[in-house]
């Protein structure tokens, strides 16, 4: 038997304005994901729900998808692999969870 992870209860807290703010810091890394799906599928367009959870360090884990319009695989991928890198501060008083949606359409140009 493979032994259980703990999981951290979710009891801190982080200001939604600095989640907000890393995520349009960060925002351009998931436009490039979405500009290759586009290269793909002209007609990807739509909604990307994300979900994860930041540890007493801030590290992204539990990462995951609770809703997406686009079905593109390698889209997915990608996305999954700028999140998890992403850098936040450390929450205030234990580990919190995230989600957040993400909005892909079609640059007009």
């Amino acid at each position: 038997e493979k032994p259980k992870k703990i999981k951290e209860p979710i009891i801190g807290t982080l200001d939604p304005k600095l989640v907000q703010r890393i995520v349009d810091r960060s925002r351009f890394e998931l436009q490039l994901c979405y500009e290759l799906a586009l290269r793909r599928n002209q007609a990807a367009e739509g909604l990307m729900e994300w979900r994860w959870h930041l540890d007493t360090k801030g590290r992204v884990t539990d990462l995951e998808l609770i809703e997406s319009q686009i079905n593109d695989g390698k889209m997915i991928a990608c996305i999954r692999d700028k999140i998890s890198r992403w850098n936040w501060p450390k929450p205030q008083k234990g580990t919190v969870q995230v989600s957040f949606p993400f909005w892909f359409k079609p640059s007009k140009g």
